[in-house]
């Protein structure tokens, strides 16, 4: 299954990946190198640390690496709807919400990037401004009001 990315998503993603393996891998590394210095490596708290992170790491790096060559990377729609990388101002009740609409590895829900994935998502897709449409939430059906989309 291809996946999708806004253009900004996959920077991040790329940005994130040099850092590891420019910056972070080494710097693990050489931790490694100086924990094995100072013997017994069955004992060695710093040794086994700097181990678990560096395979923290390269699992990291594979995943942005199959990340950064398996996506499509998707344009803002432009014309009012909603699509991949628009901004969405709802009413929901008397509470006002901003969306973001992301790619599944850009999601960050706390943050109010929501996933083209998810059920908020998926309604939100191709609707314009005005549009009043009903999604199940877990707090049950929920009237959202299409405020404006950017």
């Amino acid at each position: 299954m291809n996946r999708i990315i806004s253009k900004e998503g996959l920077g991040q993603a790329i940005s994130e990946l040099a850092d590891l393996q420019e910056n972070k891998r080494p710097e693990i590394v050489k931790r490694i190198e100086s924990a094995k210095a100072l013997g017994d490596l069955s004992e060695n708290a710093e040794y086994h640390d700097a181990k678990d992170q560096l395979q923290l790491t390269d699992t990291r790096i594979s995943e942005l690496s199959e990340l950064i060559h398996s996506v499509t990377v998707v344009e803002k729609t432009e014309g009012g709807k909603v699509g991949l990388g628009s901004k969405v101002d709802v009413s929901v009740g008397k509470i006002s919400k901003t969306f973001e609409l992301v790619g599944a590895s850009e999601a960050d829900p706390v943050n109010g990037k929501v996933s083209n994935e998810s059920p908020i998502g998926k309604a939100l897709f191709g609707q314009k401004e005005d549009a009043e449409i009903t999604i199940d939430t877990p707090l049950g059906k929920t009237l959202f009001i299409i405020k404006k989309v950017y």
